[in-house]
């Protein structure tokens, strides 16, 4: 079981973000500006729908071993790949809020956890 935290931290954490993203952005106020666009509203969705498709991979990766691999290269590359996103941001745009930079920390670890897990768990 000790192998599969990372992902459990990651379902509770990226869960609720994934709806906020998706079905109430404005309501939420976790962004400074207004979703009305329809186009904009359709990316937030999109982007909540591709979040909770990699929950749900990581949740099979849980509870069945042949998955946890991939579940955990997946877990890697998401998380390393928001991180890096954000860190190109940061060098370009400036630093964020300190709700986006403790999410940067957040995803650093989480895919560092994620890697230390792979080398430790992998089956040759």
């Amino acid at each position: 079981m000790s192998k599969n935290w990372h992902l459990i931290i990651s379902v509770i954490i990226l869960t609720p973000i994934a709806f906020a993203y998706g079905i109430a952005p404005n309501v939420l106020n976790i962004f400074t500006f207004s979703i009305e666009a329809t186009d904009l509203k359709n990316i937030f969705r999109a982007t909540m729908t591709l979040y909770l498709a990699m929950i749900a991979l990581w949740v099979i990766g849980v509870f069945n071993p042949r998955f946890w691999e991939t579940a955990t290269i997946t877990n890697v590359l998401f998380m390393s790949g928001l991180c890096i996103g954000r860190i190109l941001s940061f060098i370009i745009d400036g630093l964020p809020s300190l709700m986006y930079l403790t999410g940067t920390l957040a995803e650093l670890l989480l895919a560092l956890w994620g890697i230390s897990n792979l080398k430790r768990y992998m089956s040759s």
